[in-house]
């Protein structure tokens, strides 16, 4: 009996020994995430959603539409984007496709998000792929990975902003400066997972330090996944319950 205990500890050990082993041979991150735009035509599955989220967004005083592309050299999958700016209260909104190597969509995010006085950035986003690196101080970022509805996800950032900004006002930020504003927030989320000691410099871009490799398996595995899981439900789960009534529709026009 012994050894069936023996040999269940270790099958159960063994992801947590192998993990960082595969994260340290096979994890790299840009240092840099550089935007170039394009007006090609994208394809129609990526085009219909792009679309949708730009007339949501529309409809919520956002314009300043710009479609935008990047390709990693650390993994080698393309991200394709479509930004928004609401210049009125200083946010971004940005839905993204990122394709594998082969062409296909591999996930989707949708992110409204502004940068508060201090520095500090407060979003909402639908990303479905549970995140491995540190948020830098004072960032917060609600998370809703069945909300794929642009004007909804910018309710839930108002109220965001309405209950959780601590009296700080988004940065102004404007349509022409809106690409170098998002670049530099990737900049600075990388920067602090070097900083923290979870990412090192190697060549052109950054992989795991030992540490790092072995907190992003325990991120990826029991119970630090379902910890990280129900935190991230708890507190969608309270800005849901702040949400106020939708905003009226502007009436139409007069009927003769």
């Amino acid at each position: 009996m012994s050894w069936i205990l023996v040999v269940a500890a270790a099958l159960l050990a063994l992801p947590f020994v192998l993990g960082p082993a595969q994260i340290l041979l096979r994890v790299r991150t840009d240092r840099e995430v550089r935007f170039e735009e394009v007006d090609e035509p994208l394809p129609a599955e990526i085009e219909s959603d792009f679309e949708r989220f730009a007339a949501a967004l529309e409809r919520c005083g956002f314009g300043g539409a710009v479609r935008w592309r990047t390709d990693s050299a650390a993994t080698g999958q393309r991200s394709l984007a479509l930004a928004l700016c609401d210049e009125a209260t200083g946010r971004a909104g940005v839905v993204y496709a990122v394709l594998d190597a082969a062409g296909r969509v591999a996930s989707r995010l949708r992110q409204i998000s502004c940068v508060l006085a201090d520095g500090a950035v407060l979003s909402v986003n639908s990303t479905t792929v549970p995140g491995v690196f540190d948020l830098p101080p004072g960032w917060r970022a609600f998370n809703f990975p069945d909300i794929h509805d642009g004007e909804l996800l910018c309710r839930l950032h108002d109220t965001a902003l309405a209950h959780f900004a601590g009296g700080r006002a988004p940065r102004p930020l404007t349509a022409a400066r809106m690409r170098h504003e998002i670049e530099e927030l990737n900049r600075r989320h990388v920067r602090h997972q070097v900083e923290v000691g979870l990412l090192r410099e190697r060549g052109e871009s950054l992989a795991p330090t030992a540490r790092g490799a072995f907190v992003m398996t325990w991120r990826l595995l029991w119970p630090w996944k379902q910890l990280a899981a129900r935190r991230r439900r708890r507190d969608a789960m309270l800005l849901l319950s702040l949400l106020g009534p939708a905003r009226p529709a502007p009436p139409g026009p007069a009927v003769p």
